[in-house]
């Protein structure tokens, strides 16, 4: 069903150029794979919107990547100026995701679809119910592997009493042509890396275990990993002399890098089952061949397409660094040999299929409306002032007058320490007079001294009295060397 697009009474240049009806996506604001699929997504569909939402905050991002800050306690006004999207595409199942594409549907009257990026739905939490409510009320589901179709199967039947699950389908992640980079990757090793890693690694991806197999290879046998690990931001060695760290890197430029550091296989290590692994796409299409575990998309997706091999994910630390080394030995496959992504859908075949479910699948709406700009600026205008500015100003207030209270406290400090000073100042010149005055007198007392028959004698009563005197002066610290 195609739907009647109706714009506002001023329509923007963006509104003016729509020509077919435009879906809201509301993402979490953590980016990852969910943003890589929306940034394929907007490449294909550009005049679709996207709600980028978090517990205090919603940033709608208009095409031509305009973004209008927004409260999200301001609903009403923020879904009457986001307009009506003919389909609503829900791309969390996290708390304030949910949140928000419960509200905005009753506002939009719109279908909503889910697409289920990753496992983090399965794990026992407060929200399990709502999610259970949300995705039973879905128009379609979408899952990009088989192993997340039967994972969410699997829970749905534990969790759900026996509820209807809304129709599912499996719709791959379509890779598009990466362009080759203009510009020479950085290279900061000039050492030889046979086995790489590529992507970001944390804890739940098998950082732990990918540092012990490191240090388990056999001497000269060294891992790049083509990107960050935790704690491991820029470039340098993880593990010392056996782990090197490359740092961010833009996938363009991966087959070049893989290509210069001397890859020769791209390991991953065991973790958190993948959903779908773009890491796996972006090696695949620079042609070089992968060492995946037998769990999850990784292994799913390597049982498909053979550029690789699978290994046990519960394989020990020294049984994978003796299958590392058999590899490099005698390796079955070679770089550039294949580029097995190549066979698997393309982004254009994906977003054909999500175009039918937001047309043909989506006929609660009738009818699109376009976003006000006028009103979103004004709306993120007043939500910033009160928001943000506000909360600026009351913090620098309180600075302030912290600092004053700072500034009070070194000035009675100043004045005690500088009555302290007059106080001693005015000892000082009492001593001062004091010692004037005994000078004064000693010198009196040694010219009658010097007068005195009995000095003539060193033992005499005159030496006594001088050395006396002499003990009395130094005490005072008057100098007696003449």
């Amino acid at each position: 069903m195609t739907a009647t697009v109706r714009t506002p009474s001023e329509p923007t240049a963006a509104a003016a150029r729509q020509a077919s009806p435009w879906v809201l996506h509301i993402v979490p604001p953590n980016g990852g794979g969910v943003d890589r699929w929306i940034r394929d997504a907007l490449s294909a569909r550009p005049d679709d919107s996207v709600l980028h939402v978090s517990d205090r905050q919603w940033v709608l991002e208009l095409p031509g990547h305009r973004f209008f800050p927004l409260n999200p306690t301001d609903e009403q006004q923020v879904a009457a100026a986001i307009g009506r999207p003919s389909c609503i595409h829900l791309h969390s199942l996290q708390g304030p995701v949910m949140h928000a594409a419960l509200g905005l549907r009753g506002w939009f009257g719109a279908d909503v679809g889910i697409t289920v990026h990753d496992v983090g739905f399965a794990t026992p939490d407060a929200l399990q119910a709502q999610r259970i409510t949300l995705l039973r009320e879905a128009k379609w589901l979408v899952v990009p592997t088989r192993f997340m179709r039967d994972t969410l199967e699997a829970w749905w039947g534990r969790c759900a009493d026996g509820q209807r699950l809304p129709p599912l389908h499996v719709i791959p992640n379509g890779w598009r042509p990466l362009q080759p980079s203009s510009l020479s990757p950085r290279v900061s090793a000039h050492d030889r890396y046979e086995v790489a890693m590529v992507g970001a690694i944390g804890a739940h991806k098998g950082l732990a275990f990918a540092n012990a197999v490191a240090k388990a290879l056999p001497d000269g046998v060294r891992i790049v990993l083509i990107g960050y690990a935790e704690g491991a931001l820029t470039p340098g060695w993880l593990v010392p002399d056996r782990l090197w760290v490359h740092g961010v890197f833009q996938p363009e430029a991966l087959e070049e890098l893989l290509s210069t550091y001397g890859a020769r296989v791209v390991w991953f290590a065991p973790g958190v089952p993948e959903s779908f692994c773009y890491a796996l796409s972006d090696v695949w299409q620079a042609g070089w061949p992968a060492i995946v575990p037998d769990i999850g998309a990784l292994g799913e997706r390597m049982r498909a397409q053979g550029f690789g091999c699978t290994y046990d994910p519960s394989l020990s630390v020294e049984g994978v660094a003796t299958l590392l080394t058999d590899w490099l030995k005698d390796p079955p496959y070679q770089p550039r040999q294949d580029r097995p992504v190549e066979r698997e859908p393309s982004l254009a075949e994906t977003m054909e299929q999500f175009g039918v479910l937001y047309t043909e699948r989506s006929q609660a709406m009738q009818e699109s409306i376009f976003p006000d700009e006028n009103q979103l600026q004004r709306l993120a205008q007043q939500h910033l002032d009160s928001a943000f500015f506000r909360k600026e100003i009351l913090r620098l207030q309180e600075e302030l007058m912290l600092s004053r209270e700072r500034v009070k406290a070194q000035e009675d400090r100043n004045s005690a320490l500088l009555q302290e000073l007059q106080r001693l100042a005015t000892l000082y010149d009492a001593r001062g007079n004091w010692i004037l005055k005994l000078e004064a007198d000693i010198e009196s007392l040694q010219r009658s001294l010097a007068n005195c028959p009995t000095v003539e004698s060193p033992k005499g009563l005159g030496h006594r009295v001088r050395e006396m005197l002499n003990r009395v002066l130094r005490k005072n610290g008057v100098s007696t060397d003449d």
